[in-house]
């Protein structure tokens, strides 16, 4: 199992199998990402979402088996005036949702 953590990407293009591969082996999961499939979700005024429904290499063990992939807006002047509330809802899944007692989709990679 390869634990290096992917680079940060902004753009459902710069996703492949391997980056995936490396953000849930870096989260402990030990998986190979075979393929996956992406479908736009939600209404993208502030960024992009993403459903990835995802096949594996061999015994999938605990990986999901479909997760959410957000990203940035792509216009330049969108990201600005938003970066605000990027940064916050980063902090959030990063640092502070598996200490708070609300129901929280779980998080399998956070960078910005």
């Amino acid at each position: 199992m390869v634990s290096s953590t992917p680079p940060v990407i902004d753009d459902i293009a710069q996703l492949d199998a391997p980056w995936l591969t490396a953000a849930l082996q870096a989260r402990g999961f030990d998986v190979t990402v075979a393929s996956f499939t992406s479908v736009p979700v939600g209404t993208g005024q502030m960024g992009s979402s993403h459903r990835l429904d995802i096949r594996y290499e061999g015994d999938p063990g605990d990986g999901p088996s479909s997760l959410v992939a957000k990203f940035p807006a792509g216009d330049a002047a969108t990201r600005e005036t938003v970066k605000q509330g990027y940064y916050a809802e980063y902090a959030f899944y990063a640092e502070l949702a598996s200490t708070v007692a609300i129901a929280t989709p779980q998080c399998y990679f956070a960078a910005i």
